[in-house]
């Protein structure tokens, strides 16, 4: 610590003894070679700018540099190009795209330039590739929207250049970085119907670049059971995206698996069932059973014929025979019918339609985990050996399936409801691989330059200090002879 502590009052007596021709050579030099690492460093780090848009006037560049100034870009002007950092392209171009500012691409102006021999078929497409840039820039303009392709197709039964039919199709294809809902999409298809002047949205299409599609203009009729069919198959999409994610969500909470991918099939029941309960109570004092219709039936009747049989003496007169002809017959016929309104009660009971059958619903969860291969940790490893890299690489690019235990079928099946028996669960170890850093050749020349620069400057150092240690010898003058 004694020595340590003397070295800055031995470089304080040197730096002393030193004229003062000597400091500033020596302050310069160091202040040359500061100079020259900030000079190399700045540089090497000076961003990289491109070219945002040109503008046609100096009203659109305002416009252009305005926008650009209020969201923190930062820009440069050549000319009438505006550009800005490389890595702030993107953004700026949906930023300027949203205000209707076109970075590149078809301009009304090229749609509406035409000749004597330009048909209307040929206008129709120019104008059809005008609308493409523009409906890819709006598009491109929303949220969770990277990048969007479209093609309009317009029919060439049409009246004038600006009126155009029914005929009118318009299909999208966006690529996200995150979920678009069918809520979005239908909002999308409704401006593309808009703006192409279609009355409906029969017309377009839009899918993703993995091929799901999002909006179908023809399951989208205004029929009846089209609306119904397609509100059934939006009710299934959310219930099972909500499912998936939870199971996903359970998966990768264990921390064993990167990634983890849910594809389900819900067996969804629509039947109504309407249950009629009735119950009849009888009036109070009633001992016999309710009736439903009673009936009581009696029938009475007498038929005969009157007089004295036989013969009857009539005195001493004579005999004499009195016959007595007549009939006498009499009937009663009773009907009493009994027909009850007892109290009732009646209950309905109506079944929710849309309801999960567990039984019959499936699925299947496909487990990711990431194996990463750093090229300079697979050589201390041993790994390369016998071999280069790329033939390692080569080795090893398949995912390799892994077994996984009954006890994950039965966390989803707890989870969701659904039988381990319709349950599917497979797991891949997928490789990663991840190349040693290579420096390219104008960081290696740079970086040999600073080196040399400092090899110089030290050089240089040395010497002076060297040069103004050594001691200073007198000469003596030989007298002179007189």
């Amino acid at each position: 610590m004694d020595k340590l502590k003397q070295i800055p009052a031995r470089f304080l007596e040197i730096w002393k003894s030193w004229s003062r021709n000597q400091k500033i050579i020596i302050v310069s030099a160091v202040a040359v070679f500061i100079a020259a690492v900030v000079v190399i460093a700045v540089v090497l780090s000076r961003p990289t700018y491109q070219e945002l848009t040109r503008c046609e006037d100096y009203n659109e560049m305002n416009t252009v540099t305005s926008l650009l100034t209020d969201n923190g870009y930062t820009y440069q002007i050549d000319n009438m190009a505006v550009k800005v950092k490389e890595q702030d392209l993107t953004n700026a171009k949906m930023l300027i795209a949203s205000n209707d500012i076109k970075p590149s691409g078809y301009s009304l102006d090229d749609a509406l330039n035409s000749s004597l021999t330009t048909t209307e078929s040929d206008k129709n497409k120019k104008y059809a590739k005008y609308l493409e840039t523009k409906f890819e820039n709006d598009i491109t303009s929303l949220d969770g929207i990277k990048s969007a392709s479209v093609t309009v197709h317009l029919s060439d039964d049409t009246n004038s250049f600006y009126s155009t039919k029914k005929d009118t199709t318009v299909a999208v294809t966006i690529d996200t970085n995150k979920t678009v809902g069918e809520d979005t999409a239908e909002s999308i298809a409704v401006l593309l119907a808009t703006a192409v002047g279609s009355s409906n949205t029969n017309g377009i299409t839009i899918i993703d670049t993995s091929g799901k599609t999002l909006f179908n203009g023809a399951d989208n009729s205004g029929s009846v059971s089209n609306i119904a069919y397609s509100s059934k198959l939006k009710y299934k999409s959310q219930i099972e995206s909500t499912v998936a994610a939870s199971v996903k969500n359970t998966a990768l909470s264990t921390s064993l698996f990167n990634d983890a991918t849910v594809a389900i099939n819900l067996d969804l029941d629509w039947d109504t069932v309407n249950k009629i309960a009735t119950e009849y109570t009888a009036q109070e004092g009633r001992e016999e059973g309710l009736y439903d219709t009673s009936y009581e039936l009696e029938s009475n009747g007498t038929n005969g014929a009157g007089g004295t049989p036989g013969t009857t003496s009539n005195g001493e007169t004579g005999t004499t025979y009195d016959l007595t002809d007549g009939t006498s017959s009499s009937s009663t016929y009773t009907v009493k019918q009994y027909q009850y309104l007892p109290n009732q009660l009646v209950t309905t009971t109506n079944s929710d339609p849309g309801k999960i059958v567990y039984g019959t619903s499936t699925m299947a969860v496909t487990l990711i985990k990431n194996v990463i291969y750093n090229e300079e940790d697979c050589k201390n490893l041993g790994y390369l050996d016998n071999m280069t890299w790329d033939e390692f690489k080569a080795q090893n690019a398949n995912p390799v399936q892994v077994n996984v235990d009954n006890d994950w079928m039965n966390m989803f099946s707890s989870a969701t409801g659904i039988s381990t028996n319709n349950i599917t669960v497979l797991a891949y170890n997928v490789p990663y691989f991840y190349d040693a850093p290579k420096t390219s050749v104008l960081s290696r020349a740079s970086f040999w330059i600073q080196i040399g620069l400092a090899v110089a400057i030290l050089g240089i150092l040395v010497f002076i200090v060297l040069r103004s240690a050594r001691p200073l010898t007198v000469e003596e003058k030989e007298p002179e002879l007189l």
